[in-house]
C-alpha cells in the first residue's frame, strides 16, 4: 500500500480525479516533462501489476507496465524517439486547499516504437522485465539464496532492494542450468514465501505473505492499518468461503530414477511447486516453504473500484459489502485506470498451481531493453544512480517541531503533510539523527553525536579502520566475481585470485616445490629397487598404464630354455636329459610397470610377476591417455609424447615433449618436468602449513599488511581492504559491532544495534556545513549546519534576535522559519536578505501575510451543491458596520489605518462571509456578497431609471 496524506485519501474516497505526471528522458538524454493539463489525454492512460496467469501468485517475478496516451496535435512530439525512453511516473490529486499531493508511482522503460500521430501510444515496464536474460552465475555455489539474489541483481544493473528476507540463508548446491534470471529470482521468492516486485525507487525487494495481524485477540477483524474496499462500481465477486491453503507439494526423483511426490500438509487446498533451486534438497526447500504460506485463509474476489491509486499487488485487505460484511484477502490484480475506475482481484480459482509464472507482456521484453542498458554499473554506481533518482524525483518534505521543557527543540521532517500520517520521518535532536520508513516505530540508519554511524546497507568508496567483527565478509571485483569470501560462523574460506604469494613465493612455485620433492622421494626411494632392476631388463625400461583392466592380462608372450649350472652346462635329471624350463618373458620385461585405475584411483607397481599396491605421485599420470613409458638410462626410440625419463638421484625428471618413432636420441625431444600436482603433494602441504606458517607466509611473517594474528585469532587490517560488501552481524552472528580506537587502545566511537555513540571525538563534522566540538559548540559555513537536497538548515541573527530556518541553499530565494520573525517566505529578488520589500511572498510571525497576487481556485469540477445565492445580499451589507482599528500586536501607526470588520459579540456582521467556525473573514465570501449586492444595487437603479423615463413621458 503506498502510504498518502489523509487529507490525499479523502480526495480519493469522494471521488476526486487522479492525474498522471510524467517525467521522461530519452535515449539521447534529452528530457521532457508531462502534464495533465498539456500533455494526457482524457483516457488511455493505466497502471497493470499482476502476475498474469489468473491463480494465486507464488514464485513469481510480478511487472508493473504503464500505459500512456498523450497529445501531438500539434506535431511538437514528431521528431522525438520515445523506444528505450526512460519515464519516471506520478499520480496527484488536488486537495482541498488548493495544493497538489503527488505519489510516485515508479521508474518505466518504453519497450515498443511509438508510432506517429496526432495521438501518441506507448507502453513501458519497470526494470523487473530487465531479468529475462539468460542466467549465468559469478557467485560461487554452494551458496545461500541471498547471495544468489546480489548476483541476479549484479547481472540484471538491478539495484537490491532487500537487506534480509525469509529464509535468506537455505543454501542451494548447484547453479539452476538453462534458466533466465527472472526464473532465478522468481524460485528465490518462492522459497521466501512470496514474490519478487520492483518498488517505487527502481529497487528489486522479495516480499513475502503475511496475514499475521488481521484478526483481534477476541477473533475479530482488525482492519486498523489495512485497505478496505467498499467503494466499487457493483457489487464485487466474493468466494462464499474462505479458502485455506493447506499444503505444498513437489516432485523428486528417487534413486531406481522414478518420480515420487513430496507432500507437506494435506492436499485439500495444496499447490504444486517446482523450484530447481531445491533440487537434493527438496524436504528441506519445500519445508520452508510451507512455513510461509500454510495456513493463509482469504477470500477470492473480482470488482471494479473508484479510482483508487495506493493499490499494489501483494496488499493484504478488506472487502466490505453493502451489507457491511469484511473479508480478508491479498491483492493478486491491480489494473489502476486514470480517470477510470481500478479493477482488482484476488485469483484463488484452481486447487493447485505449477511452477513460477510472470507477469504481462512485460516477461517477454528483455531483448528490447538492451539499448537500455548499455552499461554495467557497480554497486556503487547504482546506489549513487539510485539516491540521484530519488533526490530528483521524491516529493519534498514538512517540518514538525516538538518545543521540550528546557526550551530546546527536536526537529522533525516527513513526508506527509503531518506526522501522525507520515512514513518517511527524520528526526533531529541533540545527540542523534535518524531516519524511519515506518512513521517512527523502527529506525532504519541514524548518526550519534559521538560518531556512531547505523545503517542497514552502506555504500562507500573505502573504509579505513582497525579491527572488524562479523559473521560473513565477501570481496568481489567490479563485475561481482567473488575473489575472497570468508565466513566466520562456518570456518569456510575461498580465495579467487589471479596470484597468491607465500614469503614471496607463488602458491604454483610452493606447491610445485612440494610435489617435486615427494616425486624424487618416490623415485629415489619406493621405486629405487624397481629402477636397478628396469636397469638390468631386456629393454631397460618401464610403462605406466591408465586403464580399467589389468593390463598383465596381455602379456602371454613366453620363451623356452635349459636351465643352466653356474659353468654354463645343461643340468640333466635321473635319466640323463637336460631340463627344459618355461620363461615368461614378456611379463619379466614389464618388471617396474605402473598401473592406475581411473574409476577408483587405485594405483600400483609391477613387481616380480604381482601387481603390488601403492601409492604413486599423480604427476607419473598426468599427460596419460592409455599408457606411457618410464627410461631409466637414456631413451631409445620409439618414444611418444608423455614419456617419462627418470636420470638418476641428481637428475631432473625429464618428459618427453616430441614423438621420435626411430632413429638417435634427441636431447630437444625432452624437456624439464617442471609442475608436480599430486594429491599427497597438498596433503604435505597441508600438514606442513598450520594457522601461524600460513600466516607468516601470507605477510611476509608480519612485515606484509592486510591481515595480523594475534592471540591464535585472524584479523584483517582494514587500511589494505578493497571493494565488496563488508557484512557485520546478522543471522546466527548476533548485533554487528563496529568500535573505533585510538593509538591508547581507548574507545573513541562505536556504532551498534543500539545507535551511534562518540564517546572522545575532538568534533564531529559533515562537510564543510556543520561541525560540533568537544565543548558543545555548533558551527559551519556560514551558519549552515546541515544540508538535505536543495535545502539547507541555518542558525543565525535576524534584526538581531536569533533565527532558525529552512531555506534554498546560496539563494534564499524560498524558506520556512522555525524560530525567528518571518515563517514563510519566498521570489526573493537578491536585495536586502532581511527587507519584505524585496520578496514576492513573506508570511511574518505577527500575521502578516505579503503577496504579489491572490489567486482562488473556482473550477466547477472541485465543487457540488451549486446554486446561485439567494437576494437580500444588499441588505447584508447595509446591516454589516465596517471598523477603523488597531492590531494589538502590529499597529500600522497610532492613528490605527487598519479598516475592516470585527468579528464579536456587539459587532455588526453578516455571516454569510465568516468561514465555517466562524473565526475569520472568508474575502472570497465577502467579495461573492458584495458581487451579489451590486447586481441588487443595480437591478434597482434600473428600475428607478425606467419609472424615471416612464414619469417623464407622462410629464
Amino acid at each position: 500500500m503506498k502510504n498518502v496524506s489523509t487529507a490525499f485519501r479523502e480526495q480519493v474516497k469522494n471521488g476526486a480525479i487522479i492525474y498522471p505526471y510524467a517525467d521522461v528522458t530519452l535515449s539521447d538524454g534529452s528530457t521532457l516533462t508531462l502534464s495533465p493539463e498539456k500533455n494526457f489525454r482524457v483516457t488511455g492512460n493505466s497502471i497493470t501489476q499482476t502476475a498474469g496467469n489468473n491463480s494465486f501468485p507464488l514464485g513469481a517475478a510480478i511487472s508493473k507496465t504503464i500505459k500512456l496516451t498523450i497529445d501531438n496535435s500539434d506535431g511538437s512530439f514528431d521528431k522525438k524517439d520515445f523506444l528505450a525512453a526512460k519515464i519516471t511516473l506520478k499520480s496527484g490529486v488536488i486537495l482541498a486547499d488548493g495544493t497538489t499531493e503527488k505519489i510516485k508511482e515508479g521508474t518505466f522503460y518504453v519497450t515498443e516504437p511509438v508510432a506517429p500521430g496526432s495521438t501518441l501510444e506507448f507502453t513501458a515496464a519497470d526494470a523487473i522485465s530487465k531479468t529475462s536474460v539468460s542466467y549465468i552465475p559469478v557467485v560461487t555455489y554452494p551458496a545461500t539464496l541471498f547471495r544468489i539474489y546480489q548476483d541476479v541483481c549484479r547481472q540484471c544493473n538491478l539495484i537490491i532492494g532487500n537487506t534480509s528476507f525469509p529464509n535468506q540463508d537455505f543454501v542451494v548446491e548447484e547453479a539452476p542450468k538453462n534458466v533466465n534470471c527472472r526464473s532465478v529470482l522468481a524460485n528465490i521468492a518462492m522459497i521466501a514465501g512470496g514474490n519478487a516486485l520492483c518498488d517505487e525507487n527502481e529497487r528489486v525487494v522479495i516480499k513475502s505473505y503475511n496475514m499475521n495481524d488481521i484478526k483481534k485477540a477476541d477473533g475479530s477483524y482488525n482492519t486498523d492499518g489495512f485497505q478496505v474496499f467498499e467503494d466499487f462500481k457493483s457489487t464485487p465477486e466474493v468466494s462464499t468461503d474462505p479458502i485455506k491453503i493447506t499444503g505444498v507439494r513437489t516432485t523428486v526423483e528417487t534413486e531406481d530414477g522414478k518420480d515420487s511426490e513430496l507432500i507437506i500438509g494435506d492436499t485439500q487446498y495444496c499447490f504444486s511447486v517446482d523450484n530447481p533451486l531445491i533440487v537434493g534438497k527438496e524436504s528441506d526447500g519445500l519445508q520452508l516453504i510451507a512455513n510461509n504460506v500454510i495456513g493463509l485463509k482469504l477470500y477470492s474476489f473480482s470488482g471494479s473500484h473508484i479510482a483508487y491509486p495506493m493499490a499494489e499487488v501483494m496488499d493484504t485487505c478488506f472487502v466490505r459489502k453493502n451489507n457491511g460484511s469484511v473479508f480478508p484477502t491479498v491483492l493478486t490484480s491491480v489494473e489502476f485506470n486514470y480517470l477510470g475506475f481500478t479493477n482488482l482481484k484476488c485469483d484463488l480459482d484452481t486447487p493447485e498451481r505449477t511452477a513460477s509464472s510472470y507477469g504481462g507482456k512485460a516477461a517477454e521484453i528483455y531483448q528490447k531493453m538492451k539499448r537500455i542498458t548499455k552499461r554495467h554499473y557497480t554497486e556503487f554506481e547504482k546506489q549513487m544512480n539510485s539516491l540521484s533518482e530519488r533526490l530528483d524525483n521524491s516529493s519534498g518534505v514538512y517540518m514538525t517541531t516538538e518545543e521540550q521543557t528546557d526550551g530546546s527543540n527536536i526537529y522533525y521532517l516527513h513526508d506527509k503533510p503531518t506526522l501522525k500520517e507520515s512514513q518517511i520521518v527524520w528526526k533531529m535532536t541533540a545527540e542523534a539523527v535518524a531516519v524511519s520508513s515506518d512513521g517512527g516505530n523502527t529506525w532504519n540508519a541514524g548518526l550519534t553525536v559521538d560518531g556512531t554511524l547505523i545503517s542497514k546497507i552502506m555504500t562507500t568508496i573505502g573504509i579505513n579502520f582497525d579491527w572488524g567483527v562479523g559473521g560473513e565478509l565477501v570481496i568481489q571485483d567490479a563485475s561481482g566475481t567473488e575473489t575472497l569470501y570468508v565466513n566466520a560462523e562456518t570456518g569456510e574460506v575461498r580465495i579467487s585470485a589471479s596470484a597468491v604469494s607465500i614469503k614471496g613465493e607463488s602458491i604454483d612455485t610452493v606447491i610445485s616445490r612440494l610435489s617435486k620433492k615427494i616425486l624424487d622421494d618416490f623415485v629415489n626411494g619406493e621405486y629405487a629397487d624397481n629402477i636397478k632392476d628396469i636397469e638390468n631388463s631386456i629393454d631397460k625400461k618401464a610403462e605406466s598404464w591408465y586403464q580399467e583392466n589389468d593390463p598383465s592380462i596381455e602379456w602371454t608372450a613366453t620363451e623356452e630354455t635349459y636351465l643352466l649350472d653356474s659353468d654354463g652346462k645343461n643340468i640333466l635329471d635321473g635319466n640323463g636329459n637336460p631340463f627344459l624350463t618355461v620363461w615368461e618373458k614378456e611379463k619379466s620385461i614389464h618388471e617396474g610397470d605402473l598401473w592406475k585405475v581411473p574409476s577408483t584411483g587405485d594405483e600400483f607397481i609391477y613387481i616380480s610377476g604381482n601387481w603390488v599396491k601403492s601409492k604413486v605421485p599423480d604427476d607419473l599420470f598426468d599427460f596419460i591417455d592409455g599408457k606411457a613409458q618410464i627410461f631409466v638410462n637414456t631413451p631409445v626410440p620409439p618414444y611418444n609424447v608423455g614419456d617419462l625419463w627418470f636420470g638418476g638421484a641428481d637428475a631432473d625428471i625429464m618428459t618427453c615433449v616430441r614423438d621420435r618413432q626411430d632413429g638417435e636420441f634427441s636431447a630437444d625431444d625432452w624437456e624439464k618436468k617442471n609442475k608436480y600436482t599430486d594429491d599427497s603433494a597438498v596433503d604435505e602441504l597441508n600438514k606442513a602449513l598450520d594457522q601461524e606458517e600460513i600466516f607468516n607466509r601470507l605477510t611476509n611473517n608480519g612485515e606484509e599488511q592486510g591481515i595480523y594474528l594475534l592471540n591464535r585469532k585472524l584479523y584483517i587490517n582494514f587500511s589494505f581492504a578493497r571493494g565488496g560488501i563488508l557484512k557485520l552481524g546478522g543471522k546466527n552472528n548476533g548485533n554487528g559491532k563496529f568500535h573505533v580506537y585510538d593509538e591508547n587502545d581507548e574507545l573513541i566511537g562505536s556504532w551498534t544495534n543500539k545507535g551511534f555513540s562518540i564517546d572522545k571525538a575532538e568534533s564531529v563534522k559533515l562537510g564543510d556545513f556543520f561541525s560540533y566540538d568537544s565543548n558543545g559548540n555548533i558551527n559551519g559555513q556560514a551558519d549552515v549546519f546541515i544540508t538535505i537536497g536543495g535545502w539547507q538548515i541555518k542558525q543565525t541573527t535576524v534584526y538581531d534576535e536569533p533565527a532558525e530556518y529552512w531555506e534554498t541553499i546560496g539563494t534564499q530565494e524560498n524558506g520556512i522559519g522555525a524560530k525567528g520573525p518571518w515563517v514563510v517566505w519566498g521570489g526573493w529578488n537578491g536585495l536586502g536578505a532581511f527587507n519584505k520589500d524585496n520578496y514576492n511572498f513573506v508570511v511574518t510571525e505577527d500575521g502578516t501575510c505579503k503577496a504579489m497576487s491572490w489567486v482562488t481556485g473556482s473550477k466547477a469540477e472541485w465543487k457540488e451543491d451549486i446554486h446561485a445565492y439567494e437576494d437580500g445580499a444588499l441588505e447584508k451589507i447595509n446591516n454589516t458596520t465596517v471598523y477603523r482599528y488597531k492590531l494589538k500586536r502590529h499597529s500600522k501607526d497610532d492613528d490605527g489605518r487598519h479598516i475592516g470588520f470585527v468579528i464579536g459579540d456587539g459587532f455588526d456582521l453578516t455571516g454569510d462571509i465568516l468561514d465555517h467556525d466562524k473565526s475569520n473573514i472568508d474575502m472570497y465570501n465577502a467579495l461573492g456578497v458584495a458581487y451579489k449586492a451590486i447586481q441588487e444595487l443595480s437591478k434597482e437603479v434600473s428600475d428607478l431609471k425606467k419609472k424615471l423615463k416612464r414619469y417623464e413621458s407622462e410629464e
